[in-house]
């Protein structure tokens, strides 16, 4: 999986949660709880 698709995955993810008619603030806090693990392990890839 390409760098760019890894983000493109990630951007998906994190608006999936966001765009919820519900309270988007907490969709957002959740979308960035969902992406956290995602940006832990690919840094952890990337060293």
């Amino acid at each position: 999986m390409g760098a760019s698709e890894f983000w493109r995955n990630i951007y998906r993810t994190f608006w999936a949660h966001a765009m919820r008619p519900y309270h988007w603030r907490n969709n957002i806090i959740v979308g960035a709880n969902c992406i956290r693990p995602l940006l832990i392990t690919s840094a952890a890839h990337h060293k």
